[in-house]
């Protein structure tokens, strides 16, 4: 790089040109600990208006700390011309500037710490060897000397250590002044004795002749224990890691938890100076390990060693190499040489077709020159390893040349087109890794799946027609496979699970009672489905070794109609399959909204919030599904059951109120003569199938409560200093009486509120600037500092007196606890953000970040607790693990009652350089420890993702044996032959 910029310079230009040595030294700057901070893996601070301010009145007050003496000196000019020799000429410029690094007392004082010898000594053996050392002002004789810091000592000792670089291990010397190609060719780039001092002391040999002096090679060789220590840890900490590939920001990383940390070496000082020669050995060992995978390759490929850079014999051990791979040296070296992929692979197509040359090539073109995507047209087909919608996703890539997020499609208006830089960098901080653009995991196509069990669709279409029953790869992976981590993760490292053989879509109650009948007679399994956006591996297949029968999965959207609503007695019939979207559109067409409205709406279904027992984000106003639901129509291997009048034999004794073409559409379903309202007749169905997860019977349609449209929705954001004081506020809320809280209100830690913002960058125009300076200057009046801020987002619905009036009431609150209204296209964005953090995920694990959620319930007794805990345990575990960077946790109070709040947070963690399967288990590990904490500090199994099979071994911990018994005999009563085979929950065993 070098080298060329200078000969392009040279052709370019055509005229001769000089290079000037200009070298700079110095003892001390405002900038150690920032850069300190960065070589222990920790980041830099970020830079502020406040702080700049704070730094100039210190300066005008005279407080600035001191920082000692700066020194430039300026070597001869050397010419270049095009018939020039550059690399001998760059060796000579390089020796200059290492001869002209000028050392002072401080220098040694920092070195003699780190090497644990005498200070005065180690001076009288650099000025024997003729070194000039001046006498820094920051060492008053006669005074004591102040510790330096870690984060001063070691850069002033490296400095030192370059003086006696040729004394020190070969490796080691050309970390502290790299090489320019060639130069030992040209020089020993070692540096020469300076100049007698002015008191005429001579320059002595490095080796010393004194006996009992202290000499440069003594100094050396303590220095090189330092140093060989640190590379004899990082050596270990890669051979222990147990990794397919390492980053250099991983190995640091294990570097600084191995317990053996050169403390023998560094005496009495702390482990934590190793920081900069931990990264020196981390890029030895590192460096090792290449080049000894470069040789392996070239052997197998039966190179010569002259087309290798490095042609000395490393062996295993050195490189960090247990023992070759099974796959063969060649495969392996090949894949841990191969340079990262270059462009992000393209998503599944609809059709699933196999991947061509030409996906690659559409996919980089669908970029704009200026680095910006273009939006291709919005379509509503799903991705099938990713959540949502196919034509919608976050992806990074180059703009400007920096590194930005962007999302592809324009469906949600509140994220927009635009590049996220500070969203990549979000990422980076957060977990602490180095990420790259084009470093993303690959795509390749599926294996093929076996066919359908002979004649299993032929017995099928005696009860559906052949249109309606699918055997295709795609509906199958749909059919068993839901959006919890574990099933993305396989699907995208290409782990096929056990699909069903069939997925089949009734229409009616009818069809769902022949498919079940059906099954029972031919002995095959079924599994109903819903949106598919599960979490808990509900519609995961049990092995083959568990339950040899073949599968059928029932997809319900088929189902997806409003057969009435009724608006006088505020009630609606509706089919389970419909999704959030569709129900909510089509009940504002009659004035209504049943106010069921979760993060998953655009794709969940009816069905699936009550088999999952599910919440919705307006919980405060329209309550849990629980309250919703009134009467249900359930499809069990034993029956049909219904209660109050629901029987469809039984002709209406009234029309309903609506007129509406849902009605018309579904003429053919008998009106049902149902006694709406609260009955204290025997046990409720719908209590008796809510949460039991397609294992007791399939929902076909429920009866619900609706209400009218809100008058008015607006939107709010508050900020809080700190996590717990929004906390407080969100207790006080609580109390209120349930009309005046806000429909929705949530609380999101600093993390979540850093994303947020990220997620607006570049969404402000116009008086930007000030409104920023304004609103600095109020976090500053209020206290609030956005790294460990809290902040709420509000929904308010109803009425114009209605919202008014809880406006109102929450007023007095904020200002109790000193909280800060932020506006209303805050709150608002915060509810993008909603949506946008599940695609956020995927974006996660293209660069292998693997992330979940994570609820629960905790009443307010323990609601302080749980996160403290989980967030312990998660650390600890990750540390256990040795996983790379740190893991990212962050939290959300989502909804309130009167007795406790629902506690949301998420997990996510780097996987680089572990296997897939691997990847996925210490996750699950990481996962495993926080549930359990949640437990252990007060807080449930699930609020409404439900249990499924990831949870189904805690139900022991937190419900009776004898309860679990009362549920495998009702599950026994309605299916005794385990038609509905999902194993779900308390079921999981039966």
């Amino acid at each position: 790089l070098r080298t060329g910029f200078l000969r392009q310079l040279v052709s370019v230009t055509r005229k001769p040109a000089e290079i000037l040595p200009v070298a700079l030294s110095y003892e001390l700057l405002p900038e150690d600990d920032s850069f300190y901070s960065e070589l222990s893996g920790a980041g830099r601070c970020p830079l502020s208006t406040w702080g700049l301010l704070s730094w100039v009145f210190r300066g005008l007050v005279g407080d600035l700390p001191r920082f000692g003496a700066a020194f430039i000196r300026f070597g001869a000019p050397h010419p270049l011309t095009a018939s020039s020799d550059i690399l001998p000429t760059l060796c000579q410029v390089q020796k200059e500037l290492v001869n002209f690094s000028q050392l002072t007392t401080l220098h040694l004082k920092a070195l003699s710490i780190v090497i644990d010898l005498p200070f005065r000594e180690l001076l009288e053996a650099f000025r024997e060897f003729g070194e000039a050392v001046w006498d820094s002002n920051l060492i008053v004789p006669g005074q004591s000397f102040a510790f330096l810091s870690d984060s001063q000592t070691w850069p002033l000792a490296i400095q030192a250590a370059v003086v006696i670089r040729h004394l020190l291990p070969e490796q080691w010397a050309d970390w502290l002044v790299e090489p320019i190609d060639g130069e030992r060719r040209f020089g020993t780039g070692q540096r020469q004795p300076a100049p007698a001092m002015p008191n005429g002391v001579a320059p002595h040999d490095a080796e010393g002749s004194d006996e009992g002096k202290l000499t440069l090679k003594d100094i050396a060789s303590a220095l090189s224990k330092v140093l060989l220590s640190a590379d004899a840890t990082a050596l270990r900490a890669l051979r222990e890691g147990g990794l397919d590939e390492v980053s250099a920001e991983h190995l640091l990383q294990e570097v600084f938890r191995t317990k053996a940390t050169c403390r023998s070496s560094l005496s009495s000082n702390k482990s934590t100076l190793l920081a900069p020669i931990a990264n020196g050995a981390v890029s030895i060992v590192l460096g090792r390990q290449r080049k000894f995978i470069e040789r392996q390759v070239a052997k197998t490929r039966g190179l010569p060693d002259t087309n290798l850079r490095h042609t000395g014999s490393i062996s295993e051990q050195e490189a960090g190499i247990a023992s070759a791979p099974s796959a063969g040296p060649e495969a392996a070296a090949v894949a841990a040489a191969a340079p990262p992929t270059a462009v992000v692979a393209p998503i599944w197509p609809s059709s699933m077709a196999t991947h061509s040359s030409s996906s690659s090539s559409s996919s980089s073109s669908s970029s704009s020159s200026s680095g910006r995507p273009r939006s291709a047209p919005r379509s509503d087909i799903e991705a099938l390893d990713r959540w949502g919608f196919a034509d919608t996703r976050f992806k990074a890539s180059l703009v400007g040349g920096k590194p930005a997020v962007q999302v592809i499609s324009s469906r949600y208006a509140a994220l927009g087109n635009r590049p996220m830089f500070e969203l990549w960098n979000f990422w980076q901080r957060h977990l602490s890794v180095t990420m790259r653009v084009g470093d993303t995991l690959p795509d390749a196509p599926l294996p093929e799946a076996a066919p359908p069990q002979e004649g299993l669709v032929k017995n099928l279409m005696q009860v559906l027609p052949e249109e309606r029953i699918s055997t295709t790869l795609e509906a199958r992976l749909r059919a068993t496979t839901g959006h919890g981590l574990a099933d993305i993760w396989k699907l995208r490292t290409r782990e096929v699970p056990r699909l069903p053989e069939a997925v089949l879509r009734p229409e009616s109650e009818v069809e769902v009672e022949a498919v079940l009948a059906l099954a029972k007679e031919r002995d095959f399994a079924v599994i109903p489905v819903g949106g598919g956006t599960n979490v808990i591996s509900a519609t995961q297949l049990p092995s083959m070794e568990t339950d040899p029968r073949p599968f059928v999965a029932l997809d319900m959207k088929g189902l997806a109609k409003v057969l009435w609503v009724n608006k006088e007695d505020g009630v609606a019939h509706i089919q389970a399959g419909i999704t959030g979207v569709a129900l909510k559109s089509a009940l504002a067409k009659e004035g209504v909204t049943m106010g069921m409205e979760p993060d998953s709406m655009e794709f969940s279904t009816l069905g699936g919030w009550i088999a999952t027992r599910a919440s919705g984000m307006k919980r405060a106003r329209y309550g849990n599904i629980e309250d919703m639901v009134l009467e249900a129509r359930v499809v069990t291997p034993a029956g049909v059951l219904w209660q109050n009048h629901g029987d469809p034999s039984v002709p209406s004794v009234r029309a309903p109120s609506s007129s509406s073409s849902s009605s018309s559409s579904s003429s053919s379903v008998p009106e049902r003569q149902t006694c709406i309202g609260r009955s204290s007749g025997n046990t409720q169905l719908p209590g008796l199938f809510l949460g039991s997860e397609g294992c007791l019977g399939v929902v076909v349609s429920a009866i619900v409560r609706v209400r009218p449209v809100p008058e008015v929705t607006e939107h709010q954001s508050i900020l809080f200093p700190d996590w717990d004081i929004g906390t407080t506020w969100m207790r006080k809320v609580s109390k209120l009486p349930a009309l005046a809280r806000p429909a929705s209100c949530r609380l999101m830690d600093s993390k979540q509120l850093g994303l947020a913002q990220a997620l607006r960058e570049g969404s402000s125009h116009g008086d930007a600037a000030i409104k920023k300076l304004l609103q600095a200057a109020a976090f500053w009046w209020k206290s609030i500092d956005l790294e460990a801020a809290s902040a709420a987002t509000l929904l308010f619905e109803g009425t114009r007196e209605e919202v008014e009036l809880q406006k109102r009431l929450l007023a007095p609150l904020v200002s109790e606890v000193g909280g800060l209204w932020g506006g209303a296209s805050k709150g608002e964005a915060g509810y993008a953000l909603t949506f946008a953090i599940a695609y956020l995920r995927d974006f996660g694990l293209d660069h292998r970040i693997l992330s979940e959620s994570l609820e629960t319930m905790a009443p307010w007794s323990s609601v302080h607790k749980v996160w403290p805990k989980v967030v312990a345990a998660v650390e600890e575990e990750h540390r256990r693990l040795r996983l790379p960077g740190r893991p990212f946790l962050s939290c959300r109070m989502t909804q309130l009652y009167d007795e406790g709040a629902v506690l949301y947070m998420y997990i996510a963690t780097s996987a680089a350089g572990l296997p897939n399967e691997r990847s996925l288990q210490a996750f699950e590990s990481l996962e495993h420890t926080a549930r359990r904490a949640i437990l252990d500090a007060g807080g449930n199994v699930s609020h409404h993702h439900g249990v499924g099979k990831l949870r189904s071994n805690l139900l022991k911990q937190s419900q009776s044996s004898t309860y679990n018994d009362l549920l495998h005999r009702l599950k026994h009563a309605l299916d005794p032959g385990n038609v509905l085979a999902a194993r779900n929950g308390v079921w999981s065993l039966s």
